[in-house]
Formats: C-alpha cells, sequence, structure tokens
C-alpha cells in the first residue's frame, strides 16, 4: 500500500535522525576526550597510545556522522518518490457539482495503462446544456444567438428558454464507421446536426439524460394583426402577397391583397390590407338538403 510505505519511510528517517543526534553527541565526548589527552600529552601526563586511540575516537564519530547523514538524504529522496506516488492516489474532482453515477466500486483495481478509467460523473446542475438533433433540411435555419424554447416530458405547463450557443459542423459518426466523406452520397436515412444551448437549473428540475421537445424561434411578431393561414390565397408572381375575403358592413363578400410577414402552419401576420376587428372568411360550407320529392 502506498501509503505503509510512506509510513515506513517517515520512521526510517525519524529513526536516522535519532541515530544522528546521538552520534552527534558521541563526536562531542570523542573532541573533549581528544582535546585532554593533547593537553597531559603537552605536560607528559599520558601515553602517546592514548592520544592516539582519542583522535581515532574522533574521526570515527565523524565518519559515522557523515555516514548517517548520507543515509537521511537517501531516504528523505526515497520517501518524497513515496509521497509523490501517494499523491497520485488521492482523486480530486476537476469541478464542484453533484454526483449523478458511480462507476467504480471500494478495492476494485484500476488500470490506467491505455484508458483513463472512470471513477464517477459529476454534473454541475446549476447550468444545464441541452443536446438537440436538426435535420439537414432545417439546420442551415438555426445561428448561434437565436432564441429556444423547450419542454419536457411530464411538465407541460412549463416552458425553459435559452439561446443557441453551437452548432456542430458535423453530425455524429455512426458507430462501427470509418471518416466519413464530406458529402455523403443521397440515402433515404435523415441526417440530423447537433445544437447546444444552455439554460438556468436553479431549483434542479432538469436533470441528466431527460427528453426535450425544442423549438427555434426563427421569427417573431408581437401585438400585429393575424388571421388564419387557410384563409389566405397566393397570388402567382407575387411573394409575400395573398388574397383575403372579407365580410363587410352589409354581409357582402370583398377581396382584398394583402400583406403577410411571419407566419406559421396556422396563423400569419397580416402588415397591410385589413385591420383589427374584421371579419375574415375562411371557408365555406354548402348545407345539403337532401333528395327533392316530387307527388304526381
Amino acid at each position: 500500500m502506498p501509503q505503509a510505505t510512506v509510513d515506513a519511510g517517515r520512521a526510517a528517517l525519524a529513526g536516522l535522525q535519532a541515530q544522528l543526534e546521538e552520534q552527534q553527541a558521541q563526536w562531542e565526548l570523542a573532541r573533549l576526550q581528544s582535546e585532554r589527552q593533547q593537553r597531559m600529552a603537552a605536560d607528559g601526563a599520558t601515553r602517546s597510545e592514548e592520544v592516539q586511540q582519542a583522535e581515532a575516537a574522533l574521526k570515527t564519530a565523524a565518519a559515522r556522522i557523515k555516514n548517517l547523514q548520507a543515509q537521511i538524504v537517501q531516504t528523505q529522496s526515497t520517501l518524497q518518490g513515496n509521497e509523490t506516488l501517494l499523491g497520485f492516489t488521492n482523486i480530486y474532482a476537476p469541478m464542484s457539482g453533484t454526483v449523478i453515477s458511480i462507476e467504480a466500486k471500494a478495492g476494485q483495481t484500476l488500470n490506467a495503462t491505455y484508458q483513463t478509467p472512470t471513477l464517477l460523473r459529476i454534473a454541475d446542475l446549476s447550468t444545464m446544456t441541452v443536446w438537440t438533433e436538426v435535420s439537414e433540411a432545417d439546420v442551415r435555419q438555426v445561428k448561434p444567438g437565436m432564441a429556444v424554447y423547450f419542454k419536457t416530458l411530464g411538465a407541460d405547463d412549463r416552458r425553459w428558454q435559452g439561446t443557441v450557443r453551437q452548432v456542430l459542423p458535423a453530425p455524429p459518426k455512426p458507430e462501427g464507421t470509418s471518416t466519413s466523406t464530406p458529402l455523403a452520397p443521397s440515402s433515404n436515412k435523415v441526417i440530423l446536426y447537433t445544437v447546444l444551448f444552455d439554460v438556468d437549473n436553479p431549483d434542479g428540475e432538469l436533470m441528466p439524460q431527460m427528453t426535450a421537445q425544442v423549438s427555434f424561434i426563427v421569427a417573431a411578431a408581437r401585438q400585429v394583426v393575424a388571421v388564419p393561414v387557410p384563409a389566405l390565397t397566393a397570388i402567382e408572381g407575387k411573394p409575400g402577397q395573398f388574397q383575403l375575403r372579407v365580410l363587410g358592413a352589409d354581409d357582402e363578400v370583398q377581396t382584398r391583397e394583402v400583406s403577410i410577414g411571419v407566419r406559421n402552419r396556422l396563423r400569419a401576420e397580416v402588415r397591410s390590407g385589413v385591420e383589427e376587428g374584421e371579419r375574415i372568411i375562411t371557408g365555406e360550407k354548402t348545407e345539403n338538403r337532401g333528395p327533392r320529392r316530387f307527388q304526381l
């Protein structure tokens, strides 16, 4: 275990430092004895053998101190390497967030030789990123900064809003295929591109992997006159111009030429040709009275 190796190294270093302190005390004692023998030799009160033994003891104590100091340096170097390895066993999250899944179990052996192992997944749920797919027929209309809103399953009464952050330039590569060519040959398969946008999630109502029904706002008009699309008849050769039948004050039918702005599948903005409050003819119903009977 890395922790046990570090603990053993620290204990060994502490033991060597204690031995060094002891040996330094022995060196100090040998120095005092050598100096005393030198003074006694000057007075002729000791033998030369005693002086030589004192000097040898002093040199031996100094050599042992150098040996212990070398061992301490070596042990410190080894301990530093083991502490570095121990630091590698500590896993730090790259960001603050919420643990949404745990991939590894306690005691499991992890091998990071070829691929970095996944221990757990952390997500910042305060801001969610929506990944939505747009068909190649519509993706040209989607631009960064475009307004967008969506609803989730089971929460039809709430609508989240945001703006497009990015349109990925290439569709996801299907599994088991090689690198695709810039333009794929025509096929019946619909090509979908990925669009990303962020949305605030302060109450945590949105959760990862939720299904969203996304709508992009290509154009918008507020506080305008709108008419039903079935009431409009396109005028050939005049883009944006339509015919519209209106009931006058005496219920007479009037045909107006109107200019259309923003429209969807149900309603269209009328920019000119009709005023608010006028009655629009959207269709006609023929009354069927059934077969007539004659008596002869």
